[in-house]
């Protein structure tokens, strides 16, 4: 993620959320491939950002997750519940 996306989160405000659920899979953009090591990254650096200013944040790093419609229907009830506590 470009640094000026992270500034932008930085200075964004983010009082009228209350929880916010993030997540990410190991295998975004198949096995082994940078990219998704570097999306990992970015978004555990996203979460770290939010959840000083949102206290109800949850980041779930997914093992062998992948960018897909399965994969996601998998977690979406997870992320349902969380964000309807």
């Amino acid at each position: 993620m470009k640094r000026e996306k992270f500034e932008s989160i930085k200075n964004t405000g983010l009082s009228r959320l209350y929880r916010v659920y993030l997540d990410c899979g190991t295998n975004e953009a198949g096995e082994g491939a940078k990219v998704s090591e570097l999306f990992l990254t970015s978004n555990q650096a996203v979460h770290k950002i939010v959840k000083d200013k949102v206290t109800e944040t949850k980041f779930h790093k997914i093992n062998g997750g992948e960018h897909t419609y399965n994969t996601f229907k998998k977690r979406i009830p997870k992320v349902i519940s969380f964000l309807t506590m």
